[in-house]
């Protein structure tokens, strides 16, 4: 849901958004595009033990990139966007954290 409503926001301000990933080009998408590969070649318990040691990091990483953005950002649009996508991602961590504490 948060893809969707970012990708109709740069829509509607005529911000070309990529259909695919970026490439890797720097050692931090390279991990992740890795990561992301490993991901899609597991099934079952082995992709839920595996999904919990990326995504609580990565939520935590929106969640405050999102907070200083939303203190530094000025135009109400985006400001009202970024309110949106707050309890998106938190709810999302939530989730996550609890899919930790449950480990298979």
């Amino acid at each position: 849901r948060a893809n969707r409503l970012v990708r109709a926001f740069a829509r509607r301000r005529g911000i070309p958004v990529p259909s695919d990933p970026p490439n890797p080009d720097t050692p931090e998408l390279a991990q992740k595009a890795a990561t992301l590969v490993r991901l899609q070649t597991l099934r079952g318990a082995d992709f839920d033990r595996e999904i919990q040691t990326v995504v609580p990091g990565d939520d935590t990483r929106i969640i405050g990139t999102l907070e200083a953005a939303r203190a530094r950002v000025d135009d109400p649009r985006l400001r009202a966007l970024i309110r949106r996508l707050l309890p998106l991602w938190r709810r999302h961590r939530v989730v996550a954290e609890r899919l930790t504490v449950h480990r298979v």
